[in-house]
C-alpha cells in the first residue's frame, strides 16, 4: 500500500495521502541525471498519483508537461503509472532552470476514446509541479484543492480537496491539521486517520510501459 484516501468527519473534505518512493525507484530506475532534475520528476510522479487518487485511479490520465520544446509524460492506468522523459535529463550537467527559463504547458486529459475524453491546459509558470496542479484542480474541477509536497521528499505528498460547499474556515481548519505531515510515514496516517475523519480505501499504486524516452 502507498496511497490512501481519507473522507474528514464532517464530510466536506477529501484527502488522499501518497509516498512514492518505491514507485519512483522503479519508474527512475535508470535515471543518472543530477539531484534537482531528480527531485521535480519525483514531484510530477507524486502529484499524479495525489490527482489520480481523487478520480479512485478508474479512468486513464495523462499529465503531458510541454516545457522549453522537451516534453515530460506521465500516465496513470488501471492503477499503474508510467513515465517518459527526455534522454537528455539524464546528464549530469542538465540545468533544470533550461526546462523552465520560458513559460510552459500542462495538459492533462482524463478518459480515454471509449468513455470520453475531457482535456484541460494551464500555463506553466510556476517553479513547482504541485503548485501547477494546485491552479489547475481550482480552474478545472471549481473545487479548493492544494497539492503539498515536501520540497526535501518530493516522494511524500498530501492533497487536501474541499467538497462543494465547504466553509473556508472549515478547509483551513484541516488544513491547519494536516500541513505539518508532509513527512510522515503512511503507518502514521493509518493510526492518526481517526483524528481527520474515516478511511475510504488503502492502495498500492504501481507501473507499467516504457520509462524513458530518447
Amino acid at each position: 500500500m502507498n496511497t490512501l484516501k481519507i473522507l474528514t468527519n464532517t464530510k466536506e473534505c477529501r484527502i488522499v495521502v501518497t509516498d512514492t518512493q518505491s514507485l519512483s525507484e522503479t519508474l527512475l530506475a535508470t535515471f543518472y541525471g543530477n539531484q534537482t532534475v531528480r527531485h521535480f520528476l519525483e514531484e510530477i510522479l507524486t502529484v499524479a498519483v495525489l490527482f489520480g487518487g481523487i478520480h479512485d485511479f478508474y479512468t486513464k490520465i495523462s499529465f503531458l508537461y510541454r516545457l522549453n520544446k522537451k516534453n515530460i509524460l506521465c500516465e496513470i492506468k488501471e492503477n499503474n503509472v508510467s513515465l517518459r522523459y527526455p534522454n537528455e535529463l539524464n546528464d549530469k550537467d542538465f540545468c533544470l532552470e533550461s526546462l523552465l527559463v520560458n513559460p510552459g504547458i500542462v495538459s492533462i486529459t482524463i478518459g480515454d476514446w471509449s468513455i470520453g475524453l475531457h482535456t484541460g491546459t494551464v500555463a506553466f509558470e510556476k517553479k513547482r509541479p504541485s503548485e501547477v496542479m494546485t491552479y489547475f484542480s481550482l480552474q478545472s474541477e471549481q473545487l479548493l484543492s492544494e497539492f503539498m509536497v515536501s520540497k526535501e521528499q518530493p516522494t511524500k505528498g498530501i492533497l487536501l480537496q474541499g467538497l462543494p460547499f465547504v466553509e473556508t474556515r472549515a478547509l483551513q481548519k484541516v488544513r491547519d491539521l494536516i500541513i505539518h505531515r508532509q513527512t510522515d510515514s503512511l503507518r502514521k496516517w493509518q493510526e492518526d486517520s481517526k483524528q481527520f475523519g474515516q478511511i475510504l480505501w488503502q492502495k498500492k499504486v504501481g507501473s507499467y510501459g516504457e520509462i524513458l524516452e530518447n
